[in-house]
């Protein structure tokens, strides 16, 4: 074509096959064009752009597409395949089951529990998904009605063990699964749960304070189980989470907690978080 020769003409060509087409495909002529396979062969015909481009868009673009669409059907999961071995793979997302709500999960929180089970200081089946505490978002509507899509939710660390029919059940220990150590945990993109093992929370309760509220259940448990009094002792060992926010509730509940433990970096933590009495767990202990 005897206009192409010249710029000016060159783009009016250009704007006229882009305008012809609703199905595009991007090309890397002037980083800006749209072409149709359509219009291809004619654009070609012109000199705008070479002959052996024409089959190689329309492949690219598929290709791309489709990528897209795999990403939409995998997630991330991280497995323990050995100590001191953690492992990303990629899983076909869960499939949908009745009764049951999918959760992407948002946060995840790993305690020491999770740190010895990683060194292999804790055994436990492997391969394994790791992570007890988590916190998520209700992916899709429909699994359960009272639970719409965008609730935000904590996702429980203990679940009950599947029921195999064999034998009664009477709530001890091996009728209870921990997750991250007896099953799998949430260190993963997306789980399905039944709506008893997730609670929602509310807009008071930010995502950080959420991951916490496991320990601070316990902690509670622990406290009223202690039925301190008024002005009384009590020695509590070990300054970890757990330890902190036991001595924290028994001084809401006015009692005289002592915080007992062999570190003194963790004794001075725990002052920082308003625990007044500390003792270092030495020789000097009992004396």
């Amino acid at each position: 074509c005897y206009y192409t020769r010249f710029p000016r003409f060159r783009q009016l060509i250009l704007k006229d096959i882009a305008k012809k087409t609703r199905r595009a495909f991007a090309h890397p002529f002037r980083g800006k064009t749209l072409f149709c396979a359509k219009h291809l062969q004619n654009a070609a015909a012109c000199g705008i752009i070479q002959e052996d481009l024409r089959e190689a868009v329309p492949v690219r673009r598929r290709a791309k597409r489709s990528a897209r669409r795999q990403r939409g059907m995998f997630m991330n999961v991280w497995k323990l395949t050995a100590p001191g071995k953690l492992e990303r793979t990629e899983a076909e997302n869960p499939a949908r089951e009745e009764g049951k709500v999918r959760v992407r999960v948002t946060k995840v929180f790993l305690n020491g529990t999770d740190a010895a089970i990683f060194r292999g200081a804790v055994e436990t089946h492997r391969p394994i998904i790791p992570g007890r505490y988590a916190m998520g978002m209700v992916a899709e509507e429909g699994g359960v009605s009272y639970l719409p899509k965008g609730t935000r939710v904590l996702l429980h660390a203990v679940v009950e063990a599947p029921d195999t029919g064999t034998k009664p059940k009477n709530f001890a220990e091996d009728d209870f699964l921990l997750c991250g150590r007896t099953a799998d945990g949430y260190l993963r993109d997306l789980v399905n749960l039944p709506p008893e093992n997730v609670t929602v929370l509310p807009d008071s309760v930010s995502d950080d304070k959420a991951l916490l509220l496991h320990h601070v259940a316990l902690a509670k448990a622990a406290a009223d189980k202690l039925g301190a009094k008024k002005g009384q002792h009590v020695a509590v060992v070990g300054a970890n989470l757990l330890g902190i926010l036991l001595c924290q509730l028994l001084i809401y509940q006015q009692a005289a907690p002592i915080l007992i433990d062999a570190e003194p970096e963790r004794l001075e933590f725990a002052k920082s978080c308003g625990v007044y009495y500390t003792m270092t767990a030495d020789e000097n202990l009992l004396n």
